[in-house]
């Protein structure tokens, strides 16, 4: 991403900033997991917060979701990024903007994206908290590149 681009999108505003991966499945969640245990990050899995053992699978995160709250705490260079697994449809990371400080923490979450784009073959949307449609930028993995649509488009 292009820090001039974004800087602004990311000032603190009291939300957070949201990373979508929409129309996806159980198994684009399991591709998901697989891959983040091969990726040079530290990673940990919570239950209501409280850090606890793995799931064997995608589905068994989900089965947790009936009864607690599981999500899956990655360390990107200081930045906290937390996926949660509100629905297999959809996969949402939040992120703080304010960790997201200087162009090479730009970079760091950058890499992030991409690596989530390639991993799962699909656009990756970084927008402003639950609004999906209001994009700050999409990560295009047909093309590599990032591209800054206008606020509204999905």
């Amino acid at each position: 991403m292009e820090w001039a681009k974004v800087t602004a999108e990311l000032d603190w505003d009291g939300s957070l900033r949201d990373i979508y991966v929409l129309e996806t499945s159980e198994s684009d969640w399991g591709t998901l997991l697989a891959a983040l245990s091969s990726w040079p990050f530290e990673t940990s899995f919570l239950v209501d917060g409280v850090p606890t053992q793995l799931p064997q699978s995608a589905v068994a995160a989900f089965q947790i979701r009936e009864r607690a709250a599981p999500s899956r705490r990655i360390n990107i260079s200081g930045i906290t990024v937390q996926a949660h697994f509100f629905t297999a449809d959809e996969i949402e990371f939040d992120i703080d903007p304010r960790a997201i400080s200087t162009p090479a923490s730009l970079v760091a979450l950058s890499e992030f994206i991409c690596r989530l784009g390639q991993a799962l073959d699909r656009p990756v949307v970084l927008s402003h908290e639950n609004q999906p449609d209001h994009i700050i930028a999409r990560y295009l993995p047909s093309t590599g590149e990032f591209a800054y649509p206008s606020t509204g488009t999905r």
